[in-house]
């Protein structure tokens, strides 16, 4: 590549490598009985306490509860158990307390009314000193009765109930899993249109009033095709098993956008063909040049090895969770004293390899201990840049993973994650295959947590590798660049680390999936740009000011930018929920797009409960958000092109079809100005703005697939004068897709 960029040529050489696959053998089975002297923890209420809330509703703030040692400090790592009263349900039972001390859990309420005890909470081990929490709770979102027993797709349905919201985007209108749209409301009545697709039938309606839900009433659906009428800038996304023959949209003019989509992350991952168009005219198949951009895709070693790694760590037995031990104390650690490691030193299939390597102590912080390998090549770190490196790790990225997504174990009981820079890691990249498959940076293992033989270490370790300016190693690397990216790839494995702990430990249950665990590490990096945004607002900390982030942001964003880039241009072909052993970098990009938008259209605390659970993928989200994923999904897939429409203010777009915190054409068009080739586009981001919608030329159809867990983009005029469009969306052979494909159609009227 050549030109200027928003970030650096070394960052996506890094990126880019072919597959390698890691299978460990025997890692040995022994146990280590060893362990500190037990401590008692005392425990109190932090927040939360006699709430007021709506019959069925989510509690406005969580229950919290403070760990302190006997001296009154705030403890990390200690898991606290919390106890629902009958029909209250908990986001999780078990907690661990952060880095401020205070475990936490959100509380939804049922139906019962009063001022009663909705929860108890006790440190592990200590159910004899327990807190409890009461709550008054008053009458929820509830349903009476509906205007009609029997009912049509398009017909006005007035709702009778109490304790609806009076805004009209506060309610949600559930026929079955098929959402409709609310016209108007009041505390006591709510105007829906009755959506189209839903199987005839007796069908259950549900209101969905802020974070209450209503019980259930019955009507009577009898399937037809009537014609929706959508405003400009209005969006819905149309479910169910009747997608062949129910859709009509209404034509003289009017422009949409058509987005089909397979809205699951639980099938095998295979490109299925679709039809999607005019109700009887014959198909025809679409170009897939768009696609082709990107199929002989980037791949990286860095981050096969990440998905190796996790696919190892959920066949390890997890260990017993740490509860009331004493730590080692950090001040008896001095600087350039001595220690072991053994260290993976393998990525091939079937193999076991750990090599011991001796490090000498460089950096003691709060949180963070940094180790250097007296075998790292000559010319590298000196003491003055370990200490000014360790002081980035500790102060400014440690408490960003820790805040955001929870605490880490802390099995060796030394309060502080250990960083070991070790040539080893660089030894793991092919040496002859650097200028074309990258090099792995860094990594976290969950052996190292297991107490199973000599190899693991028995304590929460990064490793990272070393500067290399000749190559004696591996690849080439100069002080600088590894300074440059680092950084990213310890906040992104340290999130990996917080998650095993998480899930795997405090609940023991296993890791999170790759889509949903690698999306909330690449969100970790974000945070990390974040937070140098903030410390260096334009135009200052930029070596051009023209750039949009700063230089210290680089290391950071930078792959999120490419990877989201090159998912959008072939949406079609590479999933958000199911990742492909041979691809790396779209499907990241997908998770990581995902995740931001389901925060900004949330908040960042999304993010705590996401990890902080024995839940994982789609039922993890579910849980977390309290919302059906085929719903979120949906408003999503709409958002990546509706975010920041050109000629649209932004807030004329409903908040579910765009992102708040970014500005998506902004970006993206940033990324293809500053990276011209002697005037002309970088091949990989050769448009402005990465999607490029296919035609559905009206009264016609078309053939094409898609992979599941995910989307294509659909442009339909209808013609002035005329009355509808049929769109059908089913299988080549006009018959319904499986049901575990989850299929459904979002449209959004453009003009």
């Amino acid at each position: 590549m050549g030109g200027r960029h928003s970030f650096t040529e070394r960052d996506m050489i890094f990126r880019r490598t072919a597959g390698i696959l890691l299978a460990i053998g025997a890692l040995g089975a022994c146990n280590d009985s060893n362990s500190p002297p037990s401590v008692v923890y005392e425990i109190a209420k932090q927040g939360g306490d006699e709430q007021q809330a709506a019959a069925r509703s989510t509690l406005a703030l969580p229950l919290q509860v403070k760990v302190k040692d006997p001296s009154g400090e705030a403890v990390s790592g200690v898991s606290v158990i919390f106890r629902p009263a009958q029909g209250v349900s908990l986001s999780d039972t078990v907690q661990t307390s952060g880095v401020d001390g205070i475990a936490r859990v959100d509380v939804r309420v049922g139906s019962q009314e009063g001022t009663y005890t909705i929860a108890s909470a006790f440190v592990r081990g200590r159910q004899d000193e327990t807190v409890v929490f009461s709550a008054t709770v008053g009458p929820g979102a509830s349903l009476l009765s509906a205007s009609k027993t029997s009912v049509r797709a398009g017909d006005t349905l007035t709702l009778t109930g109490a304790n609806f919201n009076t805004n009209v985007a506060g309610n949600s209108v559930y026929f079955a899993s098929a959402r409709g749209r609310v016209l108007r409301a009041t505390a006591t009545s709510l105007d829906v249109v009755v959506p189209p697709c839903v199987a005839s039938g007796s069908v259950a309606i549900r209101v969905e009033a802020g974070s209450a839900t209503s019980n259930e009433i019955a009507v009577t659906y009898v399937a037809t095709s009537p014609t929706l009428t959508l405003a400009v800038n209005e969006a819905i996304t149309i479910s169910g098993t009747e997608l062949g023959n129910c859709l009509r949209l209404a034509g003289n003019g009017a422009g949409y956008l058509i987005v089909p989509q397979f809205a699951t992350g639980s099938v095998d991952l295979a490109s299925t063909p679709y039809t999607l168009g005019n109700t009887t005219a014959s198909a025809q198949m679409v170009s897939a040049e768009l696609d082709q951009m990107t199929q002989a895709g980037a791949s990286t070693l860095q981050q096969r090895f990440d998905l190796s790694l996790r696919a190892m760590e959920r066949r390890l037995p997890p260990p017993a969770p740490r509860s009331g031990t004493e730590r080692v104390s950090l001040e008896a650690l001095t600087v350039n004293s001595t220690r072991t490691f053994r260290v993976l030193c393998t990525l091939k299939a079937g193999e076991s390899c750990f090599k011991t390597v001796t490090a000498r102590l460089k950096y003691v912080g709060d949180n963070v201990l940094v180790y250097l390998d007296d075998a790292a090549p000559a010319n590298g770190f000196t003491d003055t840049d370990l200490d000014a490196f360790g002081r980035i790790f500790d102060r400014d990225l440690y408490p960003i993973d820790t805040k955001v997504f929870g605490a880490e174990s802390d099995l060796d009981g030394n309060g502080a994650v250990i960083m070991l820079l070790t040539p080893v890691v660089n030894a793991l990249s092919p040496k002859a295959t650097c200028a074309t498959e990258g090099q792995v940076l860094g990594f976290f293992f969950g052996f190292d947590l297991s107490s199973r033989g000599s190899n693991s270490n028995k304590g929460e370790i990064f490793y990272g590798f070393v500067p290399d300016p000749k190559g004696d190693v591996s690849c080439p690397q100069s002080l600088a660049s590894v300074k440059r990216v680092l950084p990213g790839t310890f906040i992104h494995e340290f999130q990996h680390m917080i998650s095993y702990n998480q899930h795997a430990i405090v609940r023991n249950g296993s890791q999170e999936t790759d889509w949903l665990g690698e999306g909330l590490s690449h969100i970790a990096e974000e945070l990390g740009s974040r937070y140098y945004e903030a410390k260096f607002p334009a135009p200052s900390g930029r070596t051009d000011p023209t750039q949009v982030f700063p230089d210290s942001s680089q290391g950071f964003i930078g792959e999120q930018l490419d990877n989201s880039y090159t998912f959008l241009a072939s949406t079609a072909a590479h999933s958000v929920t199911l990742f492909e052993t041979q691809d790396c970098c779209e499907e990241r990009g997908a998770s990581w797009l995902f995740l931001r938008w389901l925060g900004d259209l949330r908040d960042s605390t999304i993010y705590a409960r996401l990890v902080q659970t024995s839940k994982t993928s789609v039922e993890n989200v579910e849980a977390a958000t309290g919302e059906s994923f085929v719903s979120l999904f949906g408003d999503f897939a709409i958002a990546l092109y509706t975010d920041s429409l050109p000629g649209v203010a932004r807030s004329a777009i409903p908040p579910r079809n765009r992102f708040r915190s970014r500005n998506l054409r902004f970006l993206y068009n940033n990324l293809y100005r500053r990276n011209f080739v002697n005037g002309q586009p970088n091949a990989r981001y050769p448009r402005s703005f990465p999607i490029q919608l296919k035609t559905l030329a009206f009264g016609q159809a078309i053939n094409a697939s898609l992979v599941p867990g995910s989307f294509d983009y659909y442009e339909l005029q209808t013609p002035a004068g005329s009355t509808s469009a049929a769109l059908r969306f089913s299988t080549p052979a006009s018959a319904a897709f499986d049901p575990k494909l989850k299929a459904q159609v979002g449209i959004y009227r453009l003009r």
